[in-house]
């Protein structure tokens, strides 16, 4: 890591945080999101090269 790309994830943790945010009165949606994004790759990984 140089002094050029050193805080390069701020501006990923920044919009990270405000789109969290929209899950503050809300977290169980937080949490299915995140289920079903977990379970879309399990899926995309064990079934990848089949069809």
């Amino acid at each position: 890591m140089n002094a050029e790309n050193q805080f390069d994830w701020v501006e990923f943790y920044k919009e990270l945080a405000s789109k969290l945010l929209q899950y503050k009165a809300s977290r169980a949606d937080l949490v299915d999101k995140v289920k079903q994004i977990y379970g879309n790759h399990q899926y995309q990984h064990t079934h990848a090269g089949k069809g």
